[in-house]
C-alpha cells in the first residue's frame, strides 16, 4: 500500500499540489496538513514520512478521514484518494455526507485487501463521483493503483442517461449509469422486441461541455433465440441484487 501511494503521488504533474493523512483511531497529517507542489523536495519528504507510517491498534475512522478531506462548504475541486484495508460497516451516514459536500471534487478509493467491503465502497464511490479499485488475492496492488490513476486523470461524464429512439425497448440492465469515463468501457443489456430501426443515444455531462454518442440500431446484427444473453441479463441482475442486500 505504501509503493501505490508513492506510485500515485509520483504519477501526479507539475501544475498538481498534495496533501497526506494517515488514519487509525486518529488522523496524522503530512506537513501539518498544508498542501505541497509536486516537487522533488517535497516527493521525498513525502516518501520518507509514508515509509515510517506503521498500523495502530484498533479499528480505522474512515469517516473521520472523509470529514478532513471533504470539509463542509469547502468548495475547492479537487480529487480525494482513500486507501484502505478496513472493513466499514454500511451505514447511511458516510455516503449522505459525501453526497452533501462532495460538490465538483471526485472520490476514488483503493481497497488494498478483500477484507474491504465492496458494498459500502461502492456506495461512497457513487456519491463522489468516482470510481473504486479491489485488489483481490494473488493480484499486485501496482497494476490497481494504475488503473484507478487512469480513472482519476481522464474526462468523466455524469448525468447519464440513454435514449431509445424508435425502439421498443422491455427491460434494460443497468438501468442507471453513475459515470462513464473516457476509454473505459460501458456495458448495457436491453431485451428489445420488435424491429432495430432507430438509435441509441448515450447523453451526458463533463466538465467542459455537453456529450453525446449514437449508434444506430440498424447496424446491429440481430439473432433470436440464444439463450446465453437471457442468462447473462439474469446473472448481472443477480449480482446487482447480491451487492444491495446488505443495505
Amino acid at each position: 500500500a505504501k509503493h501505490a501511494l508513492n506510485t500515485i503521488l509520483r504519477s501526479l504533474c507539475e501544475i498538481d499540489t498534495f496533501k497526506i493523512a494517515a488514519f487509525g483511531k486518529d488522523l496524522n497529517l503530512f506537513s501539518g496538513g498544508s498542501s505541497l507542489p509536486f516537487a522533488q523536495a517535497s516527493l521525498d519528504r513525502a516518501a520518507e514520512w509514508i515509509g515510517a507510517l506503521s498500523p495502530t491498534a484498533g479499528e480505522a475512522d474512515i469517516f473521520k478521514a472523509i470529514r478532513c478531506a471533504l470539509p463542509p462548504g469547502g468548495g475547492r475541486k479537487s480529487t480525494v484518494l482513500i486507501l484502505t484495508s478496513g472493513r466499514m460497516d454500511t451505514i447511511d451516514e458516510p455516503v449522505n455526507y459525501i453526497y452533501d459536500n462532495i460538490g465538483k471534487s471526485r472520490l476514488f478509493i483503493l481497497g488494498t485487501d478483500t477484507y474491504a467491503n465492496i458494498c459500502m465502497l461502492r456506495r461512497m464511490v457513487e456519491a463522489g463521483r468516482g470510481r473504486y479499485q479491489c485488489v483481490c488475492a494473488g493480484e499486485r496492488i501496482d497494476d490497481r493503483a494504475v488503473r484507478l490513476f487512469a480513472g482519476i486523470t481522464s474526462t468523466m461524464a455524469d448525468h447519464v442517461r440513454l435514449d431509445w429512439d424508435g425502439l421498443e425497448v422491455r427491460s434494460v440492465f443497468p438501468a442507471r449509469i453513475s459515470g462513464v469515463f473516457d476509454l473505459e468501457p460501458v456495458t448495457i443489456l436491453a431485451e428489445i422486441s420488435g424491429p432495430l430501426d432507430g438509435k441509441v443515444i448515450l447523453r451526458g455531462n463533463t466538465d467542459r461541455s455537453l456529450f453525446h454518442l449514437s449508434i444506430d440500431a440498424s447496424d446491429i446484427k440481430r439473432i433470436d433465440d440464444i439463450d446465453f444473453l437471457h442468462k447473462a441479463l439474469a446473472l448481472q441482475k443477480i449480482k446487482y441484487l447480491e451487492g444491495i442486500l446488505p443495505y
